[in-house]
């Protein structure tokens, strides 16, 4: 559950209550839409991971409540040795693409390599940021598809 509040501040009471009650996150006034958006996205990524009946590991847990916290940060979701500007490339080339996209297809919208646009989107995936689907029928291995998911319904 998201809360939005009505006023412009918020009493830690009031907060601890909140969250003692099952809200996930928080938002006081002003915010902005995109505010908003980005905290039903992480919502659902979160409810995502934790949506299936198997047993969860220590680290399944720790990516789901990361996603609760994070968002649609990419600065914070960076691997060692990666650019956060090309990973918000590669966002802004999956999010944009409007259906599922592969590697090869990122790769070329962005003058990357494909193992580069790969590696990207593999993080994502690997966070649950994307979702990851084959496409069979082709010559060689099914090819990955992937799609960034569309915003939770009201």
């Amino acid at each position: 559950m998201l809360a939005a509040v009505a006023h412009t501040a918020a009493e830690a009471a009031v907060v601890r209550e909140a969250l003692g009650r099952g809200v996930v996150n928080y938002l006081v006034k002003p915010f902005s839409e995109s505010d908003l958006a980005e905290g039903l996205r992480a919502y659902a990524r979160f409810h995502g991971r934790l949506g299936g009946a198997l047993p969860l590991s220590q680290a399944e847990i720790d990516r789901a409540v990361w996603t609760l916290h994070e968002g649609d940060r990419v600065d914070a979701a960076v691997r060692k040795g990666r650019s956060s500007h090309t990973a918000q490339l590669v966002v802004d080339a999956v999010r944009g693409a409007g259906g599922p996209v592969t590697a090869t297809d990122v790769a070329g919208r962005l003058g990357l390599s494909r193992a580069t646009a790969q590696r990207y989107i593999s993080d994502l995936a690997a966070d649950g940021r994307v979702t990851v689907g084959l496409r069979y029928g082709t010559t060689g291995p099914p090819e990955h598809l992937y799609r960034w998911p569309a915003p939770p319904s009201q």
